[in-house]
């Protein structure tokens, strides 16, 4: 055995204001930087952020392979320079712990976005056999990170069912885990969230509208670091199960869903060494814990 180790890698944030919910731009500012911040202790090599512009429609897209504190010292983008007054209604943030593609090249990196469908998607987790499923599927990527893969299945799969089953559909191919956040071109006010059975989420309904981060710690450090301009006692907890989707809109919670995944049990996982994938031996513990041996 060479040790414990959490499930996932990476963090993922972000939040979405509801039509009822009103805050002030700049503390939805400093909400946004304290959630990208908080998910740095989950991964340090690369940060970023996306969201829908709510009068061209387009998915705007600000990401480095830089660590989040030096991220948001970079000028120009809403979460440091940036005007306050621009800041959108819904927005996803992902804090980068490399496992496959380098964070030099800015595809490997979160979120990733996909120009046919505009869909936009943050993803905390590994996948052990994307390679296997882009070539059967006859996906061509434009990085190397297995998220990418996981994103483009999606989008086929919407062309010719709802989302919610899009994203079980593709969830289904992959082994792995998996927690995400997504949002699409033309539409600010609505945002995806699941989970798989490993995958780690936490949501929180605030007097404004939603926050979610990876884990509750990083979500409500980030809320009390905002609650100048929030009223801690309207904070509820939104369990979100193994296995469950959310479609969250600026009407509050538009579907919620316990998504088809089977037991969810898996044997293998990856590591790399020197860039070279290595297949190694997972023992999944009582207590959700995962070991990691050799193969």
């Amino acid at each position: 055995m060479l040790g414990a180790c959490g499930v996932n890698m990476c963090g993922i944030a972000g939040y979405i204001v509801t039509n009822g919910g009103t805050v002030r731009k700049r503390k939805l500012k400093l909400l946004a930087q304290s959630l990208l911040l908080g998910i740095s202790e989950r991964g340090k090599e690369a940060a970023g952020y996306a969201y829908v512009h709510p009068q061209t429609g387009f998915v705007r897209i600000a990401k480095e392979g830089v660590s989040p504190i030096d991220f948001v010292k970079i000028p120009g983008h809403l979460l440091s320079t940036g005007d306050h007054q621009d800041m959108p209604r819904a927005m996803i943030l992902h804090a980068r712990f490399p496992t496959q593609g380098s964070v030099r090249n800015n595809e490997n990196n979160h979120p990733l976005y996909s120009k046919g469908s505009g869909l936009c998607m943050v993803h905390n987790g590994w996948f052990t056999n994307e390679a296997e499923v882009a070539k059967a599927e006859n996906i061509e990527q434009d990085g190397e990170v297995d998220s990418e893969v996981y994103l483009k299945l999606i989008e086929r799969y919407a062309q010719g069912c709802l989302m919610d089953t899009a994203i079980e559909k593709a969830t289904q191919q992959l082994d792995g885990t998996s927690a995400c956040a997504m949002i699409q071109a033309k539409k600010p006010n609505q945002l995806w969230l699941w989970r798989d059975n490993f995958g780690s989420l936490s949501v929180a309904e605030t007097e404004f509208g939603f926050v979610f981060a990876s884990t509750p710690g990083i979500l409500y450090a980030a809320l009390f670091a905002s609650l100048t301009a929030f009223d801690s006692t309207t904070l509820g907890n939104i369990p979100l199960d193994k296995g469950e989707l959310l479609l969250l809109s600026d009407a509050g919670v538009a579907l919620r869903k316990k998504l088809a995944l089977g037991t969810g049990e898996f044997h293998w996982s990856t590591r790399y060494e020197n860039g070279v994938k290595v297949r190694q031996k997972v023992d999944v513990g009582a207590n959700g814990q995962v070991w990691w041996g050799g193969e």
